[in-house]
């Protein structure tokens, strides 16, 4: 099957199978925090202090999430104005948020991470 024809496909060995194959477009020096963010655990996200949730996206999303050094450098930059007191009491707030809005409301949560600088909603998509 064409790589995009899938998009429309309701076969669920074709999406297993593309699904598998996300990992050959890993890089290697990426693997460990991949394999890490694979298995996140969400209620440990949920319950970090606000200071250990900035270092979280500075340190292991945004890594994650902008492969590209020059993506990264610049995200990070909009997510350290986060770091003052003012900043992290919205941060906290989003954190908040996210954790806390109807999970089958997708464009609530875009909405609500995309309120982290430095995420736009494709940042925010994760």
């Amino acid at each position: 099957m064409a790589d995009m024809a899938f998009w429309g496909s309701n076969d669920r060995g074709i999406w297993l199978n593309k699904l598998d194959k996300y990992w050959d477009y890993v890089k290697p020096a990426n693997l460990a925090l991949e394999i890490e963010m694979e298995h996140l655990d969400e209620s440990q996200v949920r319950k970090m202090p606000v200071q250990k949730f900035y270092n979280f996206l500075y340190e292991k999303y945004f890594v994650w999430k902008y492969t590209a050094p020059n993506r990264l450098a610049t995200t990070r930059r909009y997510l350290e104005k986060h770091d003052t007191e003012q900043g992290m009491k919205s941060l906290q707030r989003i954190q908040n948020e996210l954790f806390s809005f109807d999970k089958r409301n997708i464009e609530k949560g875009l909405e609500i991470a995309s309120g982290i600088n430095g995420l736009g909603i494709p940042g925010a998509s994760g």
